[in-house]
């Protein structure tokens, strides 16, 4: 049986990379690649909004 942190959904929404007061997009910026020296921070794509990608941190865990 899955545990219930395995059964969470790893979206931008959740991510601590997600910055929505630095938007401007309603998806908001992912700020992983400043915070990681790669470059400039991005525009969240729709495309990648509700799926996330292997980059994902939970926002508590920051």
């Amino acid at each position: 049986m899955m545990s219930i942190i395995e059964q969470e959904k790893k979206d931008c929404w959740s991510c601590a990379y997600q910055n929505i007061l630095l938007q401007t997009t309603l998806l908001g910026i992912c700020t992983w690649f400043e915070k990681n020296n790669k470059g400039q921070n991005k525009e969240i794509p729709a495309d990648l909004v509700d799926k996330g990608c292997k980059q994902w941190i939970r926002k508590t865990d920051r």
